[in-house]
């Protein structure tokens, strides 16, 4: 055999070696495509997977999985297996493909677990756990999956059950009181496409209390410092080792916020007011546990422009300067009228000579004589 032939079969042998381990063939990696958007397979749903590969002269799939009757064998990249049961559930899915008679090694195992029971709901309240007495408060329940029944229970007893088959259940309490606390937990139910009904976990626990606490007192006034500026003080009739103050417009928008402080009293300070009037209320919160407590809103503040309002200060300062100058004014006047009435006129002197025109006589006064007609 020449040369040439002996290196051609040389590197022919040492192909067909690389091939018959795979080494060529990169390695595929495989996906589990459900419904739900975090993967979570329920007994009865459908799964696909995918050997993915961006090798195109792939002729054969393997799906393979430890403890199961597989690998299962097929000439499509996707895998479908329908209404699957805790018994699908397996620590390590694997794919392979194959060109010819030679295969990849196989992909990066995936571990896919059947679930009996759905993962827990969402609870929450609205506004919040903690109102005041007399309030309405809502208790919201929230799946991601569409046609669930939920059931709301207070105590562990049953008190709600929705059949409207939606995402979301609102239990509804118009008057909250001492009656209506407690602990509330909520669970949905499923019905499966195989008409299998699969219940959820239980959601966390939450807790709902009334708390009364009274509103706090508002008032305002201009900070003469700056012309354009506003003070705004708001003040809880109660001190907590720990307060949240807020300031709320007339359009029910939070303004400014006075965060964990040891104080019932605190001034927020507006440098640059509207010019229309504009109403101004506060409220205050306190941790309970891990909760917050709101009070009742304040009384309005109702507070003008700089420019184009006058408060009750500046008025009573312009009336008592007006009554100043009034008074300065009355006692200047009664001080002249006196000064006048107390001036003396000077007696005629002994050489004045009188002439009385009716008797056109001239009197001359002598030094010792006495006035005669």
């Amino acid at each position: 055999m020449d040369p040439f032939t002996l290196r051609t079969a040389a590197c022919l042998f040492f192909f067909m070696t690389l091939q018959a381990r795979g080494d060529q063939l990169s390695k595929p990696a495989l996906l589990v495509l459900t419904k739900d958007s975090d993967d979570v397979v329920m007994v009865g749903d459908t799964v696909n997977f995918m050997c993915q590969t961006a090798h195109s002269g792939a002729s054969r799939f393997l799906l393979e999985c430890q403890h199961q009757n597989l690998p299962v064998e097929q000439s499509e990249s996707n895998f479908t297996i329908v209404g699957v049961t805790s018994n699908n559930t397996c620590k390590y899915y694997t794919c392979q493909y194959c060109v010819q008679s030679v295969c990849s090694e196989p992909s990066d195992p995936v571990i896919l677990y059947v679930r009996e029971t759905f993962p827990p709901p969402k609870i929450f309240a609205i506004p919040w756990k903690v109102v005041q007495p007399g309030d309405p408060i809502t208790i919201a329940c929230s799946s991601p999956y569409d046609d669930v029944s939920f059931s709301l229970y207070k105590n562990n007893q049953l008190v709600a059950e929705d059949g409207n088959n939606a995402r979301m259940f609102y239990y509804n309490i118009t008057q909250m009181n001492e009656q209506d606390g407690g602990q509330y937990i909520c669970t949905f139910t499923k019905t499966m496409a195989n008409k299998l009904q699969l219940q959820s976990e239980p959601s966390d626990p939450l807790l709902i209390r009334a708390k009364d606490l009274p509103k706090p007192t508002i008032s305002g006034e201009t900070n003469y410092s700056d012309n354009e500026g506003l003070l705004i003080h708001c003040t809880a009739p109660t001190q907590y080792r720990r307060m949240w103050f807020r300031l709320i417009s007339d359009k029910n928008d939070t303004e400014q916020e006075i965060n964990d402080v040891p104080t019932k009293n605190v001034t927020f300070v507006i440098s640059y007011p509207e010019y229309l009037q504009k109403k101004y209320y506060c409220d205050y919160r306190i941790r309970i546990g891990n909760d917050f407590a709101y009070s009742k809103v304040s009384n309005a503040a109702i507070i003008g422009s700089a420019h184009n309002d006058h408060t009750t200060e500046n008025i009573i300062r312009l009336l008592l300067a007006a009554f100043i100058l009034l008074a300065t004014a009355a006692i200047t006047c009664i001080h002249f009228k006196s000064l006048h009435r107390s001036v003396l006129l000077d007696r005629p002197s002994d050489n004045v000579t009188f002439t009385m025109e009716s008797e056109a006589i001239t009197v001359e006064q002598k030094p010792g004589n006495q006035y005669i007609d």
